[in-house]
């Protein structure tokens, strides 16, 4: 009997079915196998590299190259197991795979995919003798469950192993949630600290130095501690800032500050967990509102006493300095140390808020304070400050006029000036002369008045004094060709009287000649003076003529 065209394609539908069927189901074997595979090994890798970090603390680049390795490995595996074993659907392979497992088909389905896939009869001849093949395959094959032949067995084993590996993988999210949280950050490159099960058995605490001071902080920790701690401080209500605390021992974990300057607060926090805020407070000196030093010079000097408000400062040698300083705070002591390393007690008053000391000052000196802040109980040792002392120096005194040693007859009437200064005052004055190197005289000139009325002390400090001495009176007996040597003192004033330092003037000399000699004398500085105007007004003339001269050339 031949069948129609479409009772064909009725009988070999089933067969298609079956054979689509039977490879959409070795597909979907092949895909469990390699979802399996790949949860086994992000679960084993994922939890591998948080135990290995958690327990090594890798840095970036470690943490890096293991999880590149794991990647590889899971990339090589998945290729090998999943990628490389999935097919495109093709008849006659899925027939030749049942075949195989059905050996009694004797390659019938393999007989019947090549006929269904033939398009005319010339290849395997009539159509009757396809019909044939086409109504045993059908036959042979009504009866064969081809879902049989793509069996689980194998996959089990490996769906097994990722239903645990998941399970591990969810219990350690329940169990360390906040350590795989750190893991995961830690992998895009953050580098915080693992939580950790720390107790923090003592911490500094509150603390009070003195400012300038060093401090260190620390903690003793228990339990399983990380290796560095983290130190939160906050300057007088600044924003928090983070330090790090290193490890000293194994379970002290400490950190230093050199030369403190400001009080803060702090946190120390080891591990996960922290301690509560403490704060460190930095005692300044006590602060000076103000400093008067009160200089009273010697009283001879007859200089006022005067205020400074500096602790670096000059005073005539001989001076009583007077310290008074107040104070914001409260000082229950101070002491003064004067070029020595001995104290003196300052006086303070009752309140703690003054101190006051005095000495007289014979010369240049160093000196520092030490004050004793009543509320803290610490000691501040002040910097060190200079007084500069300075001596009462002699006077000096200078002939001006006659400027050179001159000549003179007997009866001459010695015309002179000389100028003096001193610090505070000149006393009195005397010229002072001798005869041929004889035995020197000394004329009293008295005390030197005051010229300059606007100084403000009683003395003459400055000035330039006219003398007239007649020679005759004072050197009846002088004759031609003796010479007079000459000269002028004076005294300071000093503090007790008598003691003023005496200074003389350099000597002058006078030689007593003859009338003529002195004319002669006369006329040779006449011509002297006339020869040096004349020179003055021959430099004058050639200065006229340049000037001239460039003008000259300017207008040009």
């Amino acid at each position: 009997m031949v069948l129609s065209e479409k009772e064909e394609v009725d009988m070999s539908q089933p067969i298609h079915t079956k054979l689509g069927r039977t490879w959409r189901r070795e597909r979907g074997r092949e895909h469990l196998r390699g979802a399996s595979c790949l949860l086994i090994g992000a679960c084993t890798f994922f939890l591998a590299g948080f135990l290995a970090d958690w327990t090594f603390e890798m840095p970036m680049a470690g943490r890096l190259l293991l999880w590149g390795l794991s990647v590889g490995v899971m990339v090589g595996v998945l290729f090998s197991v999943w990628w490389n074993r999935l097919r495109r659907f093709e008849q006659r392979t899925t027939a030749a795979f049942v075949e195989r497992h059905h050996p009694e088909l004797k390659s019938l389905l393999t007989s019947y995919v090549e006929l269904v896939a033939e398009e005319g009869d010339s290849i395997l001849g009539s159509a009757e003798l396809k019909q044939v093949v086409l109504e045993q395959a059908a036959t042979a094959t009504n009866s064969i469950r081809f879902s049989e032949v793509v069996r689980f067995d194998s996959v089990f084993g490996l769906m097994k192993g990722a239903a645990i590996s998941l399970s591990v993988f969810v219990v350690a999210w329940l169990v360390w949630p906040e350590h795989l949280r750190v893991y995961s950050m830690r992998m895009t490159g953050n580098e915080i600290q693992y939580p950790t099960q720390t107790r923090i058995l003592k911490v500094s605490g509150d603390r009070k130095i003195k400012q300038g001071q060093s401090l260190t902080l620390s903690a003793r920790a228990g339990g399983r501690g990380p290796h560095t701690g983290i130190l939160r401080i906050r300057l007088n209500g600044a924003n928090w800032q983070t330090l790090q605390v290193d490890r000293i021992e194994d379970d002290e974990f400490a950190h230093s500050f050199e030369h403190l300057t400001s009080s803060f607060d702090y946190i120390v926090a080891i591990g996960d967990t922290e301690t509560d805020m403490h704060r460190v407070e930095v005692v300044p000196p006590p602060s000076i509102r103000s400093a008067n030093v009160i200089i009273r010079p010697p009283n001879y000097t007859q200089v006022k006493a005067l205020q400074v408000e500096k602790l670096n400062f000059e005073v005539p040698e001989g001076s009583e300095v007077e310290w008074r300083i107040e104070f914001e705070e409260t000082l229950s002591k101070a002491d003064a140390f004067v070029d020595s390393e001995e104290p003196e007690s300052m006086k303070v008053n009752t309140e703690g808020t003054e101190v006051r000391y005095r000495r007289v000052i014979d010369q240049s000196i160093g000196y520092r304070f030490r004050w004793h802040h009543k509320d803290s109980g610490f000691v501040f040792d002040a910097p060190r400050h200079q007084i500069y002392a300075r001596p009462d120096t002699p006077p000096e005194v200078t002939i001006m006029r006659p400027m050179d040693d001159i000549k003179a007859t007997v009866n001459k009437k010695l015309f002179l000036e000389f100028q003096a200064k001193d610090d505070y005052g000149l006393g009195p004055a005397w010229l002072i002369y001798s005869v041929n190197d004889g035995e020197e005289q000394k004329i009293p000139l008295g005390k030197l008045p005051k010229l300059d009325k606007d100084d403000p002390l009683p003395h003459a400090r400055f000035g330039l004094w006219p003398l007239q001495w007649k020679i005759k009176h004072d050197l009846p007996l002088i004759n031609t060709g003796d010479v007079i040597t000459y000269a002028v003192e004076v005294a300071d004033i000093r503090a007790e009287e008598g003691a003023g330092i005496i200074k003389r003037s350099p000597p002058r000399k006078i030689s007593i000649v003859s009338r003529s000699e002195y004319q002669n004398y006369i006329f040779a500085k006449l011509m002297h003076i006339r020869k040096s105007l004349a020179s003055s007004q021959l430099e004058v003339r050639k200065g006229r003529q340049a000037v001239e001269a460039l003008l000259r050339s300017l207008r040009r």
